[in-house]
């Protein structure tokens, strides 16, 4: 089986979050991860995730505006997700940081920025920009 690349990790996240597969979202997230820390027991996140995220979030849409391999075992995505959370529609940009562990991709962090406070195009976004005006979670 060939190996997933970044974006195509983010493309199975987001088809993960629309079927309420929150044991996929789990199991790709880095060992190391702030998300594992908050999140250590598999079982209890799903339990969340169908208790909360399975009403309160939808992804309407996912657009992947560029990648960038930082080094071997470390690459960026930026994208701009559409999502409904909590009956609100909202649009943002993240750039997510995927590490390399044990011959595969896993998601360790992102930085995020909404829309509205980012006045360019879509093609005038770069990691770079997301680094310096985003906020890490």
């Amino acid at each position: 089986m060939s190996e997933t690349s970044p974006p195509e990790l983010v493309t199975k996240r987001v088809e993960a979050f629309s079927h309420n597969d929150f044991g996929f979202i789990f199991d790709t997230y880095h060992p190391d991860s702030n998300f594992r820390l908050q999140f250590p027991s598999r079982v209890a996140y799903i339990q969340y995730g169908q208790s909360t995220l399975n009403d309160d979030y939808r992804i309407r849409s996912c657009q992947i505006l560029t990648e960038r391999d930082v080094d071997e075992s470390v690459a960026q995505v930026l994208f701009l997700l559409t999502v409904d959370y909590q009956g609100q529609q909202q649009q943002y940009f993240e750039l997510s940081e995927f590490h390399r562990c044990r011959g595969q991709w896993y998601y360790l962090q992102s930085h995020r920025l909404e829309r509205r406070e980012f006045s360019g195009g879509l093609d005038e976004m770069t990691c770079d920009k997301m680094l310096e005006q985003g906020i890490c979670f």
